[in-house]
């Protein structure tokens, strides 16, 4: 039988309900090669002399010169991809792949945008697992998890200001309200947010590592150790605090001084759909320790 991690499930009591069960730990499904999970150091990333260039970058950025195991970057929409894509690059000194093609994003911090072959430490997607697989083989994945109403929110305002970060003006602020007061279409989304994300933490056959974002904001450093881990890559104290300090790039999202609340029925229905994932993927880590 292959190798399998330990799990450790650790809760977190944060915005919403629970943060983390079983998000702090990385899988490695039944099913797996176990070559795969040698301790040694494959051929994954050339060791480097990290050089911390400007007050932007920790190190240089380029992409691999040799090819790297096929990573995904999962996420449902809202969720922080974006941002982990540019504590990846900092961390790897490479560029990070995508399954689409944002001219915005390609010109200012990833002029991987749109790679998704092995040049690339990871291929940021929203997209259903098979969907994805069908255009990707894959080696592994990375899933960021955030809580689904949060993640819903952050996407809406994506979605009207069509950037990642810009601010909600007034306008937009009474669209955005009109959205969310939308009920039936919050609980397709929030059901939509479970399904893809419990298919993706259930793939068979490669390793996976399952970031809460939550704790990402809350706790950074352990969460790049594990990423760092991961991937099998070297890091020094000097590179990681570089990376901590530098952890929000262009492209996190902030926090918006306009409130917008959703309805009481939705926020339970949101926490209930929450939990019981969390519960779901529990006893995933159950059924495999």
């Amino acid at each position: 039988m292959a190798l399998l991690s330990s799990y450790f499930c650790r809760i977190k009591y944060l915005h919403y309900l629970i943060c983390s069960v079983c998000l702090s730990v990385t899988i490695w499904n039944f099913r797996a090669d176990p070559s795969q999970h040698n301790t040694k150091k494959n051929i994954l990333l050339e060791k480097r002399d990290y050089q911390m260039e400007t007050s932007d970058s920790c190190q240089p950025i380029k992409f691999s010169d040799t090819p790297l195991p096929l990573t995904a970057l999962y996420s449902w929409p809202g969720s922080g991809n974006t941002w982990v894509r540019h504590l990846l690059q900092q961390l790897t000194g490479i560029y990070t792949g995508s399954m689409y093609h944002d001219l915005k994003l390609r010109t200012t911090s990833f002029p991987g945008e749109s790679y998704r072959n092995g040049s690339v430490i990871a291929i940021k997607t929203h997209h259903k697992y098979s969907t994805f697989s069908d255009k990707v083989n894959l080696t592994r994945a990375i899933v960021i998890i955030r809580h689904p109403l949060d993640a819903h929110l952050a996407n809406e305002k994506r979605m009207l200001m069509k950037s990642h970060t810009g601010e909600v003006n007034a306008t937009m602020l009474n669209k955005l309200k009109t959205i969310i007061h939308n009920d039936k279409r919050n609980v397709l989304k929030l059901e939509d947010w479970s399904l893809k994300t419990l298919r993706w933490v259930t793939v068979q056959n490669i390793p996976i590592l399952i970031l809460s974002y939550e704790s990402l904001v809350l706790d950074l450093k352990p969460e790049l150790l594990r990423i760092s881990h991961f991937l099998n890559t070297d890091i020094t104290e000097r590179l990681l605090q570089c990376v901590l300090r530098n952890s929000d790039g262009l492209h996190l999202r902030r926090k918006h001084t306009q409130k917008v609340h959703f309805s009481r029925d939705i926020k339970a229905t949101a926490d209930d759909i929450y939990t019981k994932t969390l519960w779901e993927i529990e006893q995933l880590c159950s059924e495999r320790t």
